[in-house]
Formats: structure tokens, sequence, C-alpha cells
């Protein structure tokens, strides 16, 4: 730390607050119900001409369940587990059963992978902590490589999903639903950035480029 404090603090707070973004969405709906993946909402707003209803105008999907937003403001949610169990007089109501199922398979799928690149994450800060052992340095960006390159592929599959029920939604539904992205997929994205501009540097540390290492 002492021959390389700047480069070290730059290195090792990256991959900390990559690594706290990575646990928050790791914790996500139904957990931490602000954050979430994906959301489908009503497209229509004829429910404000009528009375206030328990009735969900809002889904939120996470990691651990889903949450929905009634018109009265209430917020309920799923039991913390993974995977989804959706209804499927919901799922009916979409007007693509096919599309909403196909979109949460995917989801559940990638869940697993956002654990593992937090973990990977928390053991690459770490090392980079003692990036002035050429070792350790060597070591820290062999596990921030693979976790940028495991980071970056959920960060596509998170923004592919979202993408699609964004934009299909609303011709599939008959324009009844509407979906769009959710805080975690932007955090997985800055997370991502991080991790590789933490890469950049490690590497330049190892290969003594710019007179460091």
């Amino acid at each position: 730390l002492k021959r390389h404090r700047k480069i070290s603090a730059v290195i090792s707070f990256s991959l900390f607050v990559s690594f706290l973004l990575l646990f928050f969405v790791s914790l996500s709906s139904s957990i931490i119900k602000s954050i979430y993946f994906l959301s489908i909402h009503g497209a229509s707003d004829d429910y404000k001409n009528g009375p206030l209803t328990s009735v969900a105008i809002k889904v939120t999907f996470g990691m651990w369940g889903y949450c929905t937003l009634s018109e009265l403001g209430q917020t309920k949610c799923s039991s913390p587990h993974l995977g989804y169990d959706i209804s499927d007089a919901f799922i009916r109501e979409i007007g693509s059963p096919g599309v909403l199922h196909a979109a949460l398979k995917a989801l559940s799928a990638v869940i697993i992978l956002h654990v593992i690149c937090c973990a990977l994450t928390f053991f690459a800060f770490l090392s980079s902590i003692f990036v002035h052992i050429h070792a350790l340095a060597v070591c820290a960006c062999i596990i921030s490589i693979v976790d940028a390159i495991f980071t970056t592929v959920i960060c596509a599959i998170d923004i592919a999903i979202a993408a699609v029920v964004k934009s299909k939604g609303p011709s599939l539904s008959k324009n009844l639903f509407v979906g769009g992205f959710g805080p975690a997929v932007e955090m997985t994205i800055v997370a991502t950035v991080l991790q590789w501009s933490s890469v950049i540097l490690l590497c330049m540390v190892i290969c003594s480029c710019l007179h460091l290492g």
C-alpha cells in the first residue's frame, strides 16, 4: 500500500463499491422491496376515474420473489424464496403467458449467478488490498477477470429480459400492461463498469505499465 497507495485505493474502492451493489442486488425483492429487476404495470389510467381498490396495479420481480402495489399504496410481497410462484389467473391476464413464463424462467436461471458474482467480487476486493505483493496482485487480477466476465454475462441477460418484456409487452397484452427496467439492472451495469475498470488497473500494476507495479 505504501508503494502504490493511490492506485491501491482506487482499485479497492472500485471493487468494494461493486461488491456492495451486487450485495444489495442479491437482496432484491422481496427482501428489499425497492430493488427489483423487472416491473409490470397497467398501461391504462382508467382506474383513476373509479374508486380506489386494493387490486394490484404494479408487480415487481426481484431475486427472492415479487411484490405488488395497489392503488391504495399498499405493498404486498411473497415470502422470500428462489423462483416465482405466480397464479395462472394473473398470467392469463397478461395476454401472452408464454412470454412471461419465459422471462421468469430466464430470471430464475441467472439468479444464482448474481450470488456467485457477489462472492467473487468480495474475494477480489480482499486480494486487491495487498496489491503491492505481486502474487496477490496476480490473484486479484485473475479473480477480477473471471468475476467481470460473469457479471457482464448476467448483466446482458438482465438487460435482454427487461428489454424484451418492455418492447413486446404492450403488443402481446393488447396494450393492457407494460414492462420496465428495475434498479437492480442499473446497479448491475454500474458494478460491471467498476469491475472492468479494476481489471485494467490491476493489469497495469502487474505489467508495470506507466511506472506502476
